[in-house]
């Protein structure tokens, strides 16, 4: 097993540098996630099916219910 020392390390600036993709991956994720909840709703409202939903998300109809449904009937 091996350990990572300090003289491994990127120095300081790089170290910023790598903790500011990661910041820019989450902040992405987190629009990302929003985009799919809105899509999500919007195929509700536009009479989608669960089970277009489920297709169109490469899953099934109970799985996209069952991870949208609650966000959707709280926040139509």
């Amino acid at each position: 097993m091996t350990t990572t020392t300090q003289l491994d390390m990127p120095d300081p600036a790089g170290r910023a540098e790598l903790q500011q993709h990661i910041e820019d991956a989450r902040d992405s994720l987190r629009r990302a996630r929003t985009a799919l909840l809105t899509a999500v709703a919007a195929g509700r409202r536009g009479g989608l099916t669960w089970a277009q939903i489920g297709s169109a998300l490469g899953t099934t109809r109970q799985s996209a219910w069952e991870r949208f449904s609650h966000h959707i009937e709280a926040h139509p």
